[in-house]
């Protein structure tokens, strides 16, 4: 568990699993992620918090509970629900998993954002990756390919 200034960044729980499916139904978030499958469902939650995270995903809370995700299982990974955009939530997460992934491990970060997506480039600009390469990644949520610009962080 880590916690921030005005966030908990905890373990996922199967309890969770109704508000993820709410958040990534919503194709404004959806829309900027490679990854989870469109339409997400109940199923595709429940099936994603049983895997073994290794303590490298957590879930996002705030005061009002659930409001997204971050993970450096695959590079920094994240999204938040809409409603939360705009709070600096994903800024206040992703430098705290950053700075404790770097307490332990000197290797640099990978993550990325789909070209267009102002607020994740502004995030990862922010915490100090640099590009790497552009590279084309399918979009579930649009059912097309668009570009991803790749990112470097080294301690």
């Amino acid at each position: 568990m880590i916690r921030t200034e005005r966030l908990t960044l905890r373990a996922p729980q199967m309890a969770d699993a109704a508000a993820v499916t709410a958040a990534l139904q919503n194709s404004d978030v959806a829309r900027w992620l490679t990854g989870p499958p469109y339409p997400f469902t109940l199923a595709d939650a429940q099936d994603y918090i049983a895997r073994d995270h290794d303590g490298r995903t957590f879930y996002i809370e705030d005061t009002d509970g659930l409001c997204g995700t971050i993970s450096l299982a695959n590079g920094l990974g994240y999204w938040l629900a809409q409603d939360r955009w705009g709070q600096g939530y994903m800024s206040e997460a992703a430098r705290a998993i950053v700075a404790k992934r770097f307490e332990t491990d000197d290797t640099s970060i990978i993550s990325g954002y789909i070209v267009g997506n102002v607020a994740s480039h502004r995030i990862l600009t922010g915490l100090g990756f640099h590009d790497t390469e552009l590279k084309s990644c399918h979009i579930p949520a649009l059912g097309v390919d668009m570009d991803v610009q790749k990112m470097r962080l080294t301690r």
